[in-house]
C-alpha cells in the first residue's frame, strides 16, 4: 500500500513537472526565448492589445480605463475560419472608444485570393480605424512550404484587399521579417513581434506597431493578453491617424 502511494505521488509530481515544462516551452517558443521586455513609455506612450476568442469575454471599458488606446481584433483565418468573438469584440471595442483594426491569420497552404474573400466577407460594413493586419508566421503553419510560394499567395491576398479599398499591414516576428517581409513586402507597413529592445537590429526596419509581450495582464481581460505599442510618440500617433483619415476621405 505504501509503495503504491509512493508511486502515485511520484506520478503526480512528474505530471506537474511535464505540465510546467510544456507551458514554459510554449511561451519560450512564441517569444523567441525572451518572454518579456520593458519599453520606455515616454518614447512609446500609445498602448494597445491584440485579441481573439482565446481571450474570452473582454471588458473593453476597463481596458480603456487601464490606458489601452487601440486593439487589433482577430476576424478570420485561412479561407473559411471566422473568429467566434469577432462581431462582439469589434462592436464593444468601438463603443468603448478604442481605435480598432482587425487581423487575419495567414495559412501558408491556402490560396491567397480565397483568404482575402474570407476577410472581406467578415469585415464588410465594419468601421476600421487601423489597416487590415495579416498575421504571417510559421507558428502552426507548415514551415517546409517554400518561401516563394508563401510570398506569392500572400501577395495575391494583399493585392486583392487593396483593390477592394483596404490598407494592409503585415504582422510578423523577427524570423518572419527576414524570411518573408524583407525585400518582398516592404511596400506594406510592418507590425513587428519582438521580445528584444530595440526590437530589431536591422536599421532598414521601420515598424509601425511593436508587439512586445504575449504575457500581459490588464484590467478587463482575464488571463494573459498580447501587448502592443505604436512605434512612436504621441505626436507621431496623432499625425499617423490624421494621415489615415485624410487618405480615407480621398478614396472614391
Amino acid at each position: 500500500m505504501k509503495r503504491s502511494l509512493k508511486i502515485t505521488l511520484w506520478s503526480l509530481l512528474a505530471l506537474v513537472i511535464l505540465t510546467l515544462a510544456a507551458g514554459y516551452a510554449y511561451y519560450y517558443f512564441r517569444a523567441g526565448g525572451i518572454p518579456r521586455v520593458s519599453i520606455d513609455k515616454t518614447k512609446f506612450p500609445v498602448a494597445g492589445v491584440d485579441i481573439s476568442s482565446h481571450n474570452k469575454e473582454i471588458d473593453f471599458t476597463r481596458l480603456v480605463d487601464d490606458g489601452i488606446e487601440f486593439a487589433f481584433i482577430k476576424a478570420t483565418e485561412g479561407a473559411t475560419y471566422k473568429d467566434a468573438m469577432f462581431i462582439r469584440n469589434h462592436r464593444l471595442a468601438l463603443q468603448a472608444g478604442l481605435k480598432v483594426g482587425v487581423y487575419h491569420f495567414f495559412r501558408f497552404e491556402t490560396d491567397g485570393k480565397m483568404q482575402a474573400i474570407n476577410i472581406l466577407h467578415s469585415i464588410r460594413g465594419k468601421w476600421l480605424d487601423l489597416p487590415v493586419a495579416i498575421d504571417l508566421e510559421e507558428w502552426t503553419n507548415d514551415s517546409s512550404i517554400p518561401t516563394p510560394i508563401v510570398a506569392e499567395r500572400l501577395r495575391e491576398l494583399v493585392n486583392y484587399l487593396r483593390k477592394s479599398g483596404h490598407d494592409v499591414i503585415i504582422y510578423t516576428n523577427v524570423k518572419g521579417y527576414y524570411r518573408f517581409y524583407r525585400n518582398r513586402f516592404e511596400d506594406c507597413p510592418l507590425w513587428l513581434c519582438s521580445f528584444r529592445n530595440p526590437p530589431l537590429s536591422d536599421s532598414r526596419a521601420k515598424p509601425t506597431f511593436w508587439q512586445y509581450s504575449h504575457l500581459g495582464s490588464i484590467d478587463g481581460a482575464s488571463g494573459l493578453i498580447d501587448l502592443d505599442t505604436f512605434y512612436g510618440d504621441r505626436a507621431a500617433w496623432d499625425a499617423w491617424l490624421a494621415k489615415r483619415e485624410a487618405s480615407r476621405n480621398n478614396k472614391p
